[in-house]
């Protein structure tokens, strides 16, 4: 009989085949494989006869001996019958030193169904399609390596038997990888981090246009992104190890939220930036809460040569532990606060110079028992911004550096308000933070 056997054995007649070979099977061939895997015939006539047989019960095998087909009945159903099928007169090939090829035909003896191994690389075949000189046969199976010591390279390849999909792991040091593209000598191997996340092995950029789309990659100013927001969710899928990830802004005004609640692993810092480093040529914009972090983040978060602006809530709001620094950036009109400090462990630092021309409610608002630095910065103020409740708020046990500031230029509003055991310090100057009216000290708070 030409019934298909396999076994991960070298037995006669055994096809040696991938491990999961049985897992990656195509439908296709389940089928033929139940069809052809140890029944008993039920009874035997010519095509007329096979209704006779119409009422037995599932699994009961008919032959055909004038059509020379077995009919096998696929449920209790009266008339429920398979189609017709042979057995032993399949071609397959358990012995081969290549893969098949399109001339692997009927014209060859194979037809659908049949198997092809290729011992040299183990891997294993199955024909969809036997038509003469087109004959068509995928994979089943894939090639893995766990028993690897060393990370796999561009040579581990298709000559090797690899494929898209197939495993490495390096149980020397305990890592795993991926293939992303097995073509000959170029093979590219992903490290697969903890979860599932991609490691990176070098810095990476990723890029924004305002004629971006999120269904790009962002890996080239030819296929940038669009929003923010969906390059920070691509980057809460990465381990970073030691490298950093700049996200570089084309030209252009950006409008909508930023919501970073995911995290990232690892990592030197992630950078937000203008591709020119001209604040003025970029703008993030939004109706409601600019930027804001809502889970801890293990490595610096950086947004610099650029120009923040809301109509409502707040610029950059902090409402978890976070290490953020700002550099050369442009805050215009803000609806409450251009920096919020919302909760204890966030700690921001003022990075490099940089510029006020729009006013709100606040310029900093730091009640959450958080921490500001930013001593020894020029701030730049343009056409007089107004602050409706003061420049600097500081509540509940939160901490400021604020000393050797300079401020070029004039805003209106009350300076501070320093409480509930706020320590900002300055350098006890009462009138040091722009402003027309004298700022307060109170509830145990501090200016020194």
């Amino acid at each position: 009989m030409g019934t298909h056997v396999w076994t991960n054995e070298n037995q006669t007649g055994g096809a040696i085949l991938p491990e999961n070979f049985a897992q990656n099977v195509d439908e296709a061939f389940v089928k033929v494989w139940n069809q052809v895997a140890g029944f008993t015939i039920g009874a035997s006539g010519n095509t007329a006869g096979r209704s006779t047989y119409d009422a037995e019960s599932t699994g009961f095998v008919y032959y055909d001996s004038q059509a020379e087909l077995f009919y096998q009945k696929q449920s209790d159903t009266s008339g429920d019958w398979s189609d017709g099928f042979k057995v032993g007169t399949t071609k397959d090939n358990f012995s081969a030193t290549a893969a098949p090829t399109a001339t692997d035909d009927s014209a060859s003896g194979y037809s659908v169904g049949s198997l092809w191994t290729n011992v040299s690389t183990e891997i294993a075949y199955i024909c969809m399609d036997a038509t003469a000189t087109a004959a068509e046969w995928i994979v089943i199976g894939k090639k893995n390596n766990y028993a690897a010591t060393t990370d796999p390279g561009s040579g581990d390849d298709s000559g090797d038997g690899y494929s898209v999909g197939s495993n490495w792991v390096n149980t020397t040091d305990d890592k795993a990888f991926v293939c992303l593209d097995a073509t000959a000598s170029a093979a590219v191997w992903q490290e697969i981090g903890a979860g599932g996340r991609e490691c990176l092995t070098a810095n990476r950029t990723y890029y924004l246009s305002t004629t971006g789309s999120d269904s790009n990659d962002g890996l080239s100013s030819g296929s940038p992104f669009l929003t923010l927001d969906h390059a920070f969710d691509v980057i809460a899928g990465l381990d970073l190890k030691t490298y950093t990830v700049t996200v570089t802004l084309a030209n252009g005004t950006y409008s909508g939220a930023t919501s970073i609640g995911a995290k990232w692993l690892g990592g030197s810092s992630v950078i937000v930036e203008s591709t020119s480093g001209t604040p003025g040529d970029v703008t993030l914009s939004h109706s409601g809460n600019l930027v804001t972090v809502t889970v801890p983040l293990d490595s610096v978060l950086q947004f610099r040569n650029l120009t923040v602006t809301n109509t409502a809530g707040d610029c950059f709001r902090f409402e978890s532990s976070v290490n953020f620094q700002y550099n050369n950036v442009t805050f215009g009109a803000v609806g409450a606060a251009h920096i919020h400090i919302f909760a204890a462990g966030a700690r921001v630092t003022c990075a490099g110079n940089y510029t006020i021309i729009g006013g709100g409610q606040r310029h900093i608002n730091n009640t959450g028992a958080g921490y500001l630095r930013c001593d020894n910065r020029t701030v730049t103020l343009t056409g007089m911004p107004n602050f409706s409740s003061q420049f600097i708020y500081m509540a509940a046990a939160s901490r400021a550096i604020c000393g050797g500031m300079t401020f070029l230029g004039l805003a209106t509003g009350q300076r501070h308000n320093i409480t509930e055991n706020a320590i900002c310090a300055n350098g006890g100057s009462t009138t040091y933070f722009p402003g027309n009216s004298a700022g307060v000290v109170d509830n145990g708070g501090l200016l020194v």
